[in-house]
């Protein structure tokens, strides 16, 4: 019997989680979890079967490496904005201002003069002009204040006020002495306003006496114009500034993490009116804002593009963003109403994605490279032979976290007559061994097809997390069992001794538990059989094992307490595993493996 043993060791620590306290003035100290691998190895059946066991029909088919790229596209959000959804947070301010001599020009003679006056009436029209261009509005939000200051040394006894705008306002004000002020608010929800509104007042001063007359002495008239929102306008459109929350639903994604590798964004803005807009898109959910935009009337497309920026949601199912429109007003006249709309489009496209963490509601597939293989049956008629017992294997390595679907067409061909196998199978992180027997299978390898192409996808949805770099590749192929026999326990031990180097944190600091061994298997034959682990400062002492332990079928942890403290005071130890297989006749498979892996824990404290 051949007898060959496959050795590798892999050393690596973990990186060092501490977590302390220090009050001065004690010096500092942490607990500390150290995993030291002590060797991992692999026994693959085709290395001690005999060689002339192995079976006439035995392929395999490597499948090359398949990066699951994941690319979002078309991300897509539609916004319309009327003239009503647009914040202007405008104020026209105007005061006229009307001396004793304007309003009641028979005291002009008693300028200086301390007098007797008897009850007076006076009456004007005049306007308010609160902008030199000409527009008219209808106000959807917004609001008119008219107020009147009494500068004289008269009591106005009462005033109506009448002002169009062009729709008319009434109002009346009672007794208004001497340095006082009234002041009058209208609601214009749904009213018509000019920038030029027009007025007529009438007054009535009350019987005053021993006043002194100054002609210099001013009334004073007010407007105050607020404007938030408009439905429709005729003239220029003015200067604002609006801010509007937007969602950009993710679906079928929900995101927790995306950092992309390249991508776009791309705006368009249909625009109605003549003027002219900064577009300004903000959002904390995204690296790649703000994006901005310049908006002319017309159509507007704009795209940037995205290179190593980010994705972090605050929900998981929408991107929150802001668009604000922003202009300095615009000197064409023009006519507007909410018939006319900003019709904004914002889309995500070609993000291709260096990571993703979150949930897909869809299915993200990868095709395997095709591949066909000739089959030489080395000058044996193999449609001669009948196989009763045939498996399909596939080894694949997953180094995705998350568990994608494997799906596999076989397709073989004699005499252009036509076999299939169709394979799926859930592929879990790391390594992954199956076999697949069954009338289908025997069937297939007994039409002994001349070729075999094979082909298929990897699909992956649900919870992931993945990184462009992560892989998944492996072997597929068919196997006839072998049959061989171990006459007498088969030991398996390496070549050499593995030199282990103990971490200067170990040999110095106080081991508080006792130090666990960890030994995992993966035997995925029906041969039985023990492990035993030896460490020693000495390649000479390493006669006994620490450990002896059966190996059995299936996957197996073991974790054993071990009293070696003395042991990790030595700056350098020395380990190697043994493997005794048992004796019996097995039916077998010439690459299924027994796979083990050894480690040791030690928890230790750092400092006083």
């Amino acid at each position: 019997m051949n007898k060959k043993s496959h050795f590798s060791l892999s050393i690596f620590l973990f990186s060092i989680f501490f977590s302390g306290c220090m009050k001065s003035p004690l010096p500092p100290s942490w607990d500390t979890t150290f995993n030291l691998p002590l060797a991992s190895r692999k026994i693959l059946m085709s290395d001690i079967a005999p060689g002339d066991s192995i079976a006439i029909f035995s392929y395999g088919f490597n499948i090359d490496t398949i990066n699951m790229e994941l690319v979002i596209d078309s991300l897509t959000e539609d916004t319309l904005l009327t003239l009503s959804d647009i914040i202007l947070n405008l104020k026209y301010v105007d005061t006229v201002n009307y001396t004793i001599a304007n309003l009641l020009p028979e005291l002009i003679p008693f300028h200086s003069q301390t007098i007797d006056v008897a009850a007076l009436t006076f009456a004007k029209s005049d306007t308010f002009v609160l902008e030199n261009e000409t527009w008219q509005v209808m106000v959807d939000s917004g609001y008119l204040k008219i107020g009147i200051y009494n500068g004289s040394p008269l009591r106005i006894d009462s005033v109506h006020w009448t002002c169009f705008t062009p729709d008319t306002f009434d109002f009346y004000a009672y007794n208004i002495g001497a340095g006082e002020s009234k002041i009058y608010e209208y609601n214009l929800s749904g009213h018509a306003v000019n920038n030029i509104i027009s007025y007529n007042i009438e007054g009535w001063t009350a019987e005053t006496t021993s006043v002194l007359i100054d002609t210099l002495d001013t009334v004073a008239l007010n407007c105050e114009l607020s404007i938030q929102k408009i439905n429709s306008l005729i003239g220029k459109f003015p200067a604002c500034s609006t801010n509007v929350a937007v969602d950009l639903r993710l679906n079928p994604y929900k995101i927790d993490t995306a950092i992309i590798d390249t991508g776009s964004i791309n705006v368009k803005l249909l625009n109605p009116i003549k003027c002219n807009f900064n577009l300004q898109i903000e959002g904390n959910d995204c690296s790649f804002l703000p994006f901005t935009s310049y908006i002319v009337a017309g159509l507007n497309d704009t795209t940037g593009f995205l290179n190593n920026d980010s994705i972090i949601p605050t929900n998981p199912d929408t991107i929150k963003l802001n668009l604000l429109l922003s202009t300095t007003g615009s000197a064409i006249y023009d006519t507007i109403n909410n018939v006319d709309t900003f019709a904004i489009n914002i889309k995500l496209q070609e993000l291709k994605i260096a990571r993703f963490k979150g949930f897909i509601d869809t299915t993200i597939t990868a095709d395997i490279p095709h591949y066909g293989q000739a089959i030489d049956y080395q000058n044996i008629d193999p449609t001669l032979l009948q196989v009763d017992s045939v498996c399909f294997y596939y080894d694949i390595y997953n180094e995705i976290n998350a568990n994608p679907l494997l799906n596999i067409l076989l397709s073989g061909e004699r005499n252009l007559v036509w076999k299939y196998i169709n394979v799926a199978a859930q592929i879990r992180q790391g390594e992954n061994y199956d076999t697949i027997g069954g009338d289908s299978v025997t069937e297939f390898v007994n039409a002994w097809p001349e070729s075999i192409d094979v082909s298929g996808k990897v699909e992956l949805s649900g919870a992931i997390d993945v990184k462009n770099e992560d892989k998944v590749f492996g072997e597929i192929g068919f196997m006839v069992p072998l049959v061989f026999t171990i006459e007498s326990t088969l030991v398996i031990e390496p070549d050499s001794f593995i030199a282990l180097s103990v971490p200067e944190n170990v040999r110095e600091a106080t081991i508080l538990d006792t130090p666990k061994l960890h030994i995992w298997t993966s035997n995925s034959t029906p041969i039985a059989g023990d492990i035993e682990v030896f460490l020693s400062n000495d390649t000479l002492s390493m006669i006994n094992p620490i450990i002896s332990m059966n190996l059995s079928t299936g996957i197996n942890d073991y974790w054993r307490d071990m009293d070696i403290s003395d042991l990790l005071k030595y700056e350098k130890l020395w380990a190697r595993t043994r493997v005794r297989l048992f004796p019996g006749q097995f039916r077998i498979y010439s690459n299924q493996k027994i796979h083990i892996k050894t480690l040791l824990k030690i928890k230790t404290r750092v400092g006083t």
